[in-house]
């Protein structure tokens, strides 16, 4: 794990606080001009890490003015590692136990 140490940090939020200590903090570069911000787009834009992890919740929703991490215009999705969050979206066909699908009959 890297450690952050010398300047302030201000009022970032803890997402990207997790990236820094995981990854380690580029001074001077921003997210904005990194590889792996993306945007996803519905009624308004919001920008994600695809190295944080990706859904549609607000808790992965990034900033681009936040300090890069260690991981700055490094293809995330090339270097074998996995998101510090995973995505809390279900699985399209994931159908609890005791539950049947939507029009699917139970057999009794």
């Amino acid at each position: 794990m890297a450690e952050i140490t010398g300047r302030k940090r201000g009022n970032m939020k803890n997402l990207s606080v997790k990236m820094h200590k995981e990854y380690g903090v580029v001074y001077g570069k921003k997210c904005k001009d990194c590889c792996n911000l993306t945007v996803k787009s519905y009624a308004n834009k919001y920008f994600k890490c695809t190295a944080y992890g990706i859904s549609d919740w607000q808790n992965t929703d990034w900033r681009k003015k936040y300090d890069a991490c260690g991981l700055y215009n490094k293809d995330f999705s090339t270097l074998g590692l996995h998101p510090l969050v995973r995505s809390r979206e279900p699985k399209e066909d994931f159908v609890p136990d005791g539950q049947i699908k939507l029009f699917e009959q139970e057999n009794t």
